[in-house]
């Protein structure tokens, strides 16, 4: 019986490891599903993709304020996921000012709705990065660790994520890349994550170490204590005597 006890923790554990190895890590590179340039100018005026919508860029001066907000649709990972890392590029291809000049900017998110407007204009729930830009800028991908940001947008169930570009400082503009006229990349949000185990995988190894157990076990077990069994299979074992040989 003790064999059968190490047998059926064993294989209980190799099941457990097996269903294990089932939830792999996942990758996804989400698309934008929403974006848009938002403007203020200091007449009181607003303006949502005044130049198209081909040119995503931050920029500062004494007349107007250009913010880019991104949206990419988070309901694609499993809720309840754990992201293990979450990376936002963008692709600088533009910008504008006095040569040598530096820029500073910042870097928001917030929980989107899958629609870019005006309304996304003040959307700094959460200030993910303060950086610069120079004048001319470095062309080529530029990189933002979200990592963080995503874990609680996962965690709280966000269908929509966005990130919001905002200059600070006037007259450095920066601007980052789309397809159509420029045919750059457009900004994508890359993101590992291992999914939470479906209950269906709990219960399959319950009964999978069920199927095991019984398996193991003798055919007879299930009807027998334990004393009584062995008591069986002593006596089946035991020589037995020759009656017909002794009344001869």
């Amino acid at each position: 019986m003790k064999t059968d006890k190490f047998s059926f923790m064993a294989a209980v554990l190799a099941i457990g490891l097996f269903s294990n190895q089932a939830v792999a890590q996942g990758y996804v590179v989400l698309p934008m599903t929403a974006y848009a340039n938002l403007r203020h100018d200091v007449f009181g005026n607003s303006y949502t993709n005044l130049y198209g919508t081909a040119d995503l860029y931050a920029n500062l001066n004494s007349v107007n304020d250009d913010r880019a907000v991104l949206e990419f649709p988070t309901f694609q990972i499993p809720t309840g996921s754990a992201i293990s890392m979450a990376i936002l590029t963008v692709y600088v291809w533009s910008g504008g000012g006095n040569s040598g000049d530096v820029g500073s900017f910042r870097l928001y998110g917030y929980s989107g709705d899958g629609v870019a407007s005006m309304n996304d204009y003040y959307d700094q729930a959460v200030l993910l990065k303060t950086f610069t830009e120079g004048v001319p800028p470095k062309f080529g991908n530029t990189s933002f660790d979200v990592t963080s940001f995503m874990q609680s947008q996962n965690a709280a169930g966000s269908s929509y994520s966005g990130f919001l570009f905002q200059a600070l400082s006037q007259n450095v503009l920066m601007g980052f890349g789309c397809p159509g006229p420029n045919s750059f990349p457009w900004p994508t949000l890359a993101v590992n994550y291992t999914p939470v185990p479906e209950p269906e995988i709990s219960v399959l190894m319950l009964l999978s170490a069920v199927f095991v157990y019984r398996r193991l076990r003798p055919q007879n077990a299930a009807n027998e204590p334990a004393e009584k069994l062995l008591e069986r299979i002593h006596c089946s074992q035991s020589p037995k005597k020759n009656y017909a040989k002794e009344k001869s």
